[in-house]
């Protein structure tokens, strides 16, 4: 009697892959695809998130301002700081604020600090409005193209891949 052996490398049947799982693979790429994809040049009304930004910088002086007036003792940096808040414009009248510091130069550094405060929050809350803003807009356009999408193309390649391994079974 002869022995025959095995290759640890054949199978005994030809690998397939399942309709259930490439559907499965195929919605969830799809459903990262929506999130990941960046929103095109015409879904971002920028007017709007131009309005955002700018209202978070005006938010972040006048509550720094607000915080600043409620003390009983003021430094001249910090008064000056108030009176440049409260002037409105607080981008055209900054250089004027600088100039009529620059004689007293820890009452500018204590003024120059101020500004940098300011900047520094309201460029953070500005960055969270901004991401809060486009996950808005991204789950506010339809998912259901994406996993439609998605799934297609994985049943494409499930279908596919089971073919070119029925077609290697049958040359073997």
């Amino acid at each position: 009697m002869s022995v025959q052996s095995i290759k640890n490398t054949e199978m005994s049947r030809p690998r397939r892959c399942s309709v259930g799982g490439a559907l499965a693979v195929g919605l969830l790429a799809g459903n990262a695809v929506h999130d990941v994809l960046p929103l095109g040049q015409n879904s971002i009304p920028y007017k709007q998130i131009r309005n955002l930004v700018e209202y978070s910088y005006s938010n972040s002086y006048n509550m720094l301002s607000k915080d600043i007036k409620e003390k009983s003792i003021r430094s001249l940096a910090q008064d000056t700081f108030v009176h440049l808040v409260e002037s409105g414009n607080v981008h055209d009248n900054y250089k004027k604020a600088v100039k009529s510091l620059e004689n007293n130069s820890e009452a500018l550094e204590e003024f120059k600090e101020l500004i940098w405060l300011a900047n520094n929050e309201s460029s953070a809350a500005a960055r969270k409005l901004l991401n809060n803003h486009i996950k808005t807009l991204k789950h506010s356009r339809a998912t259901l193209p994406f996993l439609v999408g998605g799934a297609i193309v994985c049943l494409i390649g499930a279908a596919i891949y089971n073919y070119t391994n029925f077609v290697k079974s049958i040359e073997s």
